[in-house]
């Protein structure tokens, strides 16, 4: 492969390239060529909106080539070349955003220039590459030496090609190894990416490829690994889909031979981060030790959680070393792993034993790949209880086990502990059951429920106090115990509310709720068929079903919840219409409704919805919308004799 820095384009090279291509011939970057002129930029965007003509933009190539030196510095060099055709693309790629640390690194602009359609060439100038802080790091000051480069490419009008061209080298070893997750797919179609690593001599390159992508070719007497793809397809993930490590054609890479060192040193950071605990008196007052330690370390966590706001870091925040503990409260705001040592600091402080766990992006089994931390995208704590690990995530008071909500996950922790394997959702019971009985009294609503809850959908952890949580708890799932219709919303009172069961991962209540003067001047009532208690915990709503087709696999939480209705009309009422009876079974799920006219003072809707897959693809996609839209159709309409 040759070296990117000194690649030199020529525009007629694209045509060359798009029908080598079709032939599987070699990329064009590097290739020096003939020169270009308006025929050639014209002909080529011509070419390409005739090849793609759904697409904003084209990709035609994108390299990116990262160079580990002896001395652990490393380079990287990003040369692009974007054909864009849409106001969205210029949008898109008309001011790229380039992050760097500015006190570990240097970020050199090499070209950043726009080919017109008529041959006009505009070069980016000194004032159009512009320093700033990243948006979500304005008021964390600590994590500031994070900037972008904003490089506004000037005068850019569509159609146009953009070419985009830059180093970013360590001033000083930054990193403390050389790895990576690098996706070969883009939001818009892609003719060709190339993924370069070199390491110094006599080092080691672990690497795997993910979902199709392609093995590396190996050259400069073993240092050099280059992968190139070409022809690939956009995809663009939506609300709900899964991570695309689990579908998009994907290299992992690392100097590390194991998942030894990078654990040992996140474990020797978390140590020495929340040694310092003298600060930890003030956010733990209140605090008192309980015989259920499980209860104690759960409101520790819900404390923690409220004192710091949450930093979305665009940096790979779990390759470097956390702030100290009292830095993080001090400050008031953290990235994930900040709020992990915070949370560890306080639970030391109450005896605790805590240790970090890092939790994959994806379902998959990660041991067995290259020891790169991108694999992750999240932080527990866990606290071993009575030798089992309870899993506590320090980013949002404490709800459910945070496990729940990540089917397949790998959960790896310190080199002190063996990894933990948390079966999740995929193994057990999700149930979430509701029953209803409405009846009238007078003009008033009078509905008596019962609700069971397992697995995910328990809120033991919620309700499991004295101090009115079962009350509040169900006052703000007031409009989904009877529908979605507003005039019963906003007058719905509950009366009374009770626990008849209670364990972490089962739990019934009764409750009884009153509507006051429903009925007063109406002459007609519908009452939408009601969704389980917190069926939102399963996930589903989490689904963006907008679209009829879908560009990417979703994730699914396998369970079952059913809703039962018995409805005894009013004096002086009657039955205009139920929801109807029907049913779909397929590979995703099923859903059946029953409707049944029990007397003529009584009906009855039972809806259960069962979803067994965890992984919906995107042919199935079709199914699981279905499914989902099914289930919010439903509503008994009662009239005024």
């Amino acid at each position: 492969m040759q070296d990117f820095n000194v690649k030199r384009f020529c525009l007629l090279s694209i045509l060359t390239f798009i029908a080598a291509l079709s032939s599987g011939g070699d990329s064009f970057a590097g290739r020096v060529g003939a020169a270009y002129g308006p025929d050639e930029v014209k002909n080529t965007l011509k070419e390409l909106s005739k090849q793609f003509p759904a697409s904003e933009a084209v990709i035609i190539t994108d390299s990116l080539a990262v160079t580990l030196h002896q001395d652990g510095r490393i380079d990287r060099r990003v040369h692009r070349f974007v054909a864009l055709f849409t106001d969205d693309a210029v949008h898109r790629y008309g001011d790229p955003r380039v992050l760097f640390n500015a006190s570990k690194q240097r970020l050199s602009v090499k070209r950043a220039r726009v080919y017109m359609r008529e041959g006009k060439i505009v070069d980016t100038r000194k004032n159009g590459i512009n320093q700033t802080t990243p948006v979500a790091l304005a008021s964390a000051a600590d994590y500031t030496p994070w900037q972008e480069t904003v490089v506004t490419h000037v005068g850019i009008e569509k159609p146009c090609i953009a070419e985009l061209w830059y180093a970013i080298t360590d001033k000083e070893p930054f990193m403390p190894a050389c790895s990576g997750v690098e996706f070969f797919s883009e939001d818009d179609p892609v003719l060709e990416r190339v993924v370069q690593v070199t390491v110094p001599p006599r080092a080691k390159l672990v690497h795997a490829e993910l979902n199709g992508a392609p093995a590396p070719t190996v050259t400069n007497k073993g240092r050099t690994y280059t992968w190139t793809m070409k022809r690939i397809e956009a995809s663009r993930s939506v609300r709900g889909s899964v991570d695309p490590i689990e579908y998009l054609p994907a290299v992992i890479y690392s100097n590390e031979e194991n998942w030894s060192a990078p654990m040992e040193r996140i474990a020797r950071w978390f140590d020495v981060a929340t040694r310092n605990r003298d600060f930890a008196v003030d956010p733990l007052g209140g605090v008192e030790k309980k015989s259920d330690d499980a209860a104690c370390a759960v409101e520790i966590q819900r404390k923690a959680a409220g004192v710091v706001k949450g930093v979305e870091a665009p940096f790979a925040q779990f390759e470097l070393e956390p702030r100290d503990a009292e830095r993080v409260y001090d400050t008031s705001y953290g990235d994930s792993f900040d709020r992990a040592v915070l949370l560890g600091a306080l639970l030391k402080e109450e005896g605790y034993q805590p240790y970090p766990v890092l939790v994959s992006r994806g379902r998959m089994d990660v041991e067995g790949l290259p020891p790169a931390l991108e694999l992750f995208d999240r932080i527990l704590i866990a606290v071993p209880i009575d030798g089992v690990p309870l899993l506590l995530d320090p980013t949002k008071p404490y709800e459910r086990p945070p496990e729940l909500s990540l089917p397949g996950a790998s959960f790896l922790c310190s080199a002190a502990e063996s990894s933990i394997k948390v079966n999740g959702p995929l193994k057990k019971k999700n149930i979430d059951s509701l029953e209803l009985d409405i009846s009238f009294d007078g003009s008033d609503l009078v509905c008596r429920g019962k609700a069971e809850l397992e697995g995910v959908f328990s809120p033991y952890w919620i309700i499991r106090g004295t101090d009115g949580e079962l009350e509040r708890y169900l006052e703000k799932r007031a409009h989904s115990l009877l529908g979605g219709n507003k005039s019963i919303i906003e007058g719905a009172e509950l009366v009374s509310c009770n626990i008849e069961k209670l364990n972490r991962d089962d739990v019934a209540l009764g409750f009884e709720l009153v509507v006051k003067d429903l009925l007063e001047g109406k002459d007609r009532l519908y009452i939408d068929l009601p969704e389980p208690i917190d069926q939102s915990a399963g996930g589903l709503d989490d689904i963006d079903i907008t679209g009829s087709e879908a560009k990417a696999p979703f994730g699914v939480i396998p369970q079952r919840c059913v809703t039962s209705v018995r409805i005894s009309k009013p004096a002086g009422w009657r039955f205009a219409a139920l929801p109807w009876s029907d049913s779909q079974t397929g590979d995703v799920g099923a859903i059946k409704t029953l409707s049944k006219r029990e007397s003529d003072e009584l009906v009855s809707v039972k809806r259960e919805i069962v979803l067994k897959a965890g992984f919906v693809s995107v042919s199935a996609y079709r199914e699981l919308r279905s499914l989902i839209v099914a289930d919010k159709i439903g509503t008994i309409v009662l009239e005024k004799e």
